[in-house]
């Protein structure tokens, strides 16, 4: 698996500049480490992980595969992380900034009715205090929704019209049509 090697090699390359013994290749990999993160290279170990390219994502929506944002969330009255509030399985994040408030709403339940096996929850980014980081996160990708598996990775993100991702999610899922009842012939 393409993912696994490229996880397994930046964690034995992580390894090797974490352990760095000489004074002056130690200095000289901070020096480097410092530039990279001005440069806005990954600032955190979640960020090393690379976003998956196959399997359940939608590939091809702005975001597939990446892992979802994880920011300091206010809810309740405690600082909590985002997954502390939602959940961890998965979640239809929407944006009210692409989204109308209505239309968001009942085309996120539509989405949610259609992917019943996947107990999906919804989350409307605009009620949740934070710095920021999710509306950013939707801005800069263009998009007003974004599925988020289980393991926090994005399976994909849609625009204003959340039928493509549900229909790729139920393909890449293998989930029955919504409503279906199954038949079964006996034989006696």
């Amino acid at each position: 698996d393409p993912h696994v090697r490229s996880v397994v090699t930046t964690a034995i390359d992580a390894g090797r500049y974490i352990c760095e013994l000489d004074p002056a290749r130690a200095a000289a990999r901070d020096a480097a480490l410092r530039a990279r993160a001005r440069g806005g290279a990954p600032s955190t170990a979640a960020d090393l992980i690379p976003p998956l390219r196959v399997g359940a994502v939608a590939v091809g929506t702005p975001a597939a595969g990446e892992r979802f944002v994880q920011p300091w969330i206010e809810a309740d009255g405690r600082r909590v992380l985002l997954d502390d509030a939602t959940g961890q399985g998965w979640r239809l994040f929407v944006c009210g900034a692409a989204l109308a408030a209505q239309a968001r709403a009942a085309q996120a339940r539509a989405a949610v009715a259609a992917l019943a096996p996947l107990d999906v929850a919804i989350v409307d980014v605009t009620t949740i205090a934070d710095d920021g980081t999710l509306a950013r996160w939707f801005a800069e990708r263009g998009v007003g929704a974004a599925l988020v598996r289980p393991d926090a990775y994005v399976f994909g993100t849609a625009g204003d019209d959340l039928d493509a991702l549900t229909t790729a999610a139920r393909g890449a899922l293998a989930l029955r049509p919504p409503h279906v009842a199954i038949r079964q012939e006996h034989t006696e």
